[in-house]
């Protein structure tokens, strides 16, 4: 699908950004950002997108802006977040991961990862991300790819460091009624953490767990 950036298509949210680019990044972000939204289920890379442009946007052009440290990917997220979380309370906040199947063997990140879904390991990747809900809004938060060990050189961290990461990301921007997640998060490290923070948690419990409360099993 083609198109030509127009910020007013997208209204005043893509604006806030402005800021944080300069000028030649700004067309940049406009161009990517209308391509991610207006492209086409399968026209979501960066080669369809700069193909798909009528503002005369090279891929490689594109490709280094997305690549560039003269901007901070977490300004423009806190922004996002900013944005997003304004004026709400309330609600839950969830905490989840996803295996996406990949077929290049060549993919950084990717990784064979036990699927519960199939019942079976699959070359995927794996993301932890955290979501918001209060009945009227959804709103994705974060993510973070995990990654084994055995690619990561001295950077590893587990899903449940990752996933505790994004909770106190994600609690400086609201005060959830409650925080929930499935058995596979259901540690006591969590526990702990989310009960120091004076938060309600909701979880399902492993068969093979032992429960305490008030100091009975």
């Amino acid at each position: 699908m083609f198109f030509k950036k127009n910020s007013a298509q997208l209204g005043k949210a893509l604006e806030e950004f402005r800021t944080d680019f300069t000028k030649p990044q700004w067309h940049h972000f406009q161009t990517y950002i209308c391509g991610l939204i207006l492209g086409g289920k399968n026209e979501k890379n960066v080669m369809d997108i700069a193909g798909n442009s009528l503002d005369g946007r090279s891929q490689s052009s594109l490709n280094r802006f997305l690549h560039s440290k003269s901007w901070s990917v977490r300004q423009v997220e806190n922004r996002r977040l900013n944005l997003a979380m304004r004026g709400k309370s309330g609600g839950v906040l969830s905490l989840d991961d996803t295996i996406i199947e990949k077929f290049g063997q060549h993919m950084e990140g990717a990784g064979w990862l036990y699927d519960h879904t199939s019942g079976k390991k699959v070359w995927c990747h794996n993301f932890v991300s955290t979501f918001y809900s209060n009945g009227e809004d959804s709103i994705p938060l974060s993510f973070e790819a995990y990654v084994k060990s055995d690619a990561t050189a001295n950077h590893f961290k587990t899903k449940l460091q990752l996933a505790r990461e994004l909770l106190e990301k994600a609690l400086v921007y609201v005060d959830p009624e409650a925080v929930t997640f499935d058995s596979w998060f259901g540690a006591k490290e969590l526990f702990d953490f989310l009960t120091a923070r004076g938060q309600t948690w909701v979880t399902e419990a492993k068969i093979n767990r032992l429960i305490q409360w008030e100091d009975e099993w």
